[in-house]
């Protein structure tokens, strides 16, 4: 699920600025005012996109069928990640492309689970937006800092625990199961609160590599990939909370 350099998200890797003239006399640099702004819009495609599919999802019913569409929509969303990891300057229209397709398949996923367990979809929004806060609270008062040790520790789990969904990948097309990732014994759910854990201490490497970029001043339409990269750590977070709650809801 990620790969990633500096930033423990597989967005900002360390050369992701590196490519671009911060001197270049007269052009519009980066804001944190303006990432914030096209973030807020981008949630904004991730929204429309999730209620669309949560009713279309509630008004057929088709669980195999949706699933089918999830999947399909997550895979184009990650194709364009990957393009956009080539292409930057097309961050303006891949990114809203990208959000939307992650809307429409975490809108089907939250239906199907709320399903299975009412209520399920909106605990795990809320969760994910509290986490959000803390951690932007954690990071702006210096409660939680970007040092060395920290990212070392953060990115060597993010990579390790996409090694691992990889590999569970791999062994389901083969009608095999990692022991304990998906199931809800006390190790499966311990596992999910510390995937849970390393996602939300994500934030605090991407809040400051866009800080710091902002500080040398990179282009304007570096805002849209910078939003981008933090969409993709919220969708994260999200999908592994909906995962911890379900399996929580399943002890029931």
């Amino acid at each position: 699920m990620m790969d990633l350099k500096k930033s423990g998200n597989p967005i900002f890797k360390e050369d992701t600025f590196r490519p671009i003239n911060f001197d270049r006399e007269g052009q519009e640099v980066m804001s944190l005012q303006g990432t914030i702004n096209k973030t807020g819009l981008l949630l904004l495609f991730v929204g429309v996109g999730a209620v669309y599919s949560w009713n279309y999802a509630l008004s057929i019913e088709m669980w195999e069928t949706l699933q089918a569409y999830a999947i399909g929509c997550a895979i184009a969303a990650f194709v364009c990640a990957i393009v956009l990891n080539f292409k930057k300057d097309w961050a303006p229209y891949l990114a809203p492309a990208y959000s939307l397709l992650q809307g429409v398949s975490l809108g089907i996923i939250s239906c199907i689970l709320n399903y299975m367990f009412p209520g399920i979809a909106l605990q795990a929004l809320t969760i994910t937006m509290a986490i959000f806060a803390i951690m932007l609270f954690a990071y702006k008062f210096k409660l939680l800092q970007a040092t060395p040790m920290f990212k070392k520790i953060v990115i060597v789990s993010t990579i390790g625990i996409g090694a691992v969904y990889l590999i569970s990948i791999v062994m389901r097309m083969f009608g095999a199961e990692m022991p304990f990732l998906h199931d809800s014994s006390p190790i499966g759910i311990g596992i999910s609160l510390f995937i849970v854990v390393i996602a939300a201490l994500n934030f605090i490497l991407d809040f400051h590599y866009i800080e710091e970029n902002v500080e040398k001043g990179a282009p304007k339409n570096m805002e849209w990939f910078a939003a981008f990269g933090l969409i993709v750590t919220l969708v994260w977070l999200y999908i592994e909370v909906l995962r911890l709650l379900s399996k929580l809801r399943s002890n029931d």
